[in-house]
């Protein structure tokens, strides 16, 4: 029954104690940071599910198109087409099999009528002259090679850019943590705000 930041600070833990370990989860969505991301219409992943978990009133788009390929992807795909949407598209960067989100959680997506489109990278959001989405400007990706990790490293083909007519979008890239008790002085952080841990 201790708040660390509030009863007790994390320095005092780093001082006293030889290893913490944080299980605080990452509980917030990552930007894509492309234009037209504040639109109305573009609704995150994580709070898109945390709001039908919580029993809000969520409204689904009729032409949804899902940032992403992890399991907060696939999750906001098959739950906008069980809202109502007629046509969800997910678009993912690498090919379908560098996918994080499961085998299991790919097919079902795929069985109840999600459309899985490979190689393609999101350029900008497009508003309309209510600020309202419209669609998404994309750019067809050729497979690269593989970097030190085993992840392909995909590049962009020149004039390839097209758009997907829609009025919903669901960014699902990836998620960060909140450490509100953690200051930079006792923790290095990376880009993708998280923690610098030990090699030993």
């Amino acid at each position: 029954n201790q708040e660390v930041g509030k009863n007790i600070s994390f320095s005092f833990l780093r001082e006293n104690y030889q290893a913490i370990y944080l299980t605080t989860g990452t509980q917030f969505p990552n930007d894509v940071g492309i234009e037209g991301e504040g639109l109305k219409g573009v609704y995150h992943g994580l709070p898109f599910l945390k709001d039908i978990h919580s029993g809000r009133r969520v409204k689904a788009g009729k032409k949804v198109v899902v940032i992403g390929g992890g399991s907060t992807a696939m999750d906001a795909a098959r739950s906008a087409l069980r809202l109502g949407a007629a046509e969800v598209k997910v678009i993912y960067r690498r090919e379908t099999e560098d996918m994080p989100a499961g085998k299991r959680e790919l097919t079902g997506a795929m069985e109840e009528g999600v459309e899985i489109i490979p190689l393609t990278r999101p350029l900008r959001i497009l508003g309309d002259e209510k600020g309202r989405v419209k669609g998404i400007e994309c750019q067809r990706m050729l497979p690269g090679e593989y970097d030190s990790k085993g992840r392909p490293r995909p590049h962009h083909e020149e004039g390839s850019e097209f758009v997907i007519a829609c009025d919903m979008v669901i960014p699902a890239v990836s998620l960060h943590a909140d450490f509100p008790f953690i200051s930079s002085r006792d923790v290095e952080m990376t880009a993708w705000g998280t923690l610098v841990t030990s090699r030993h």
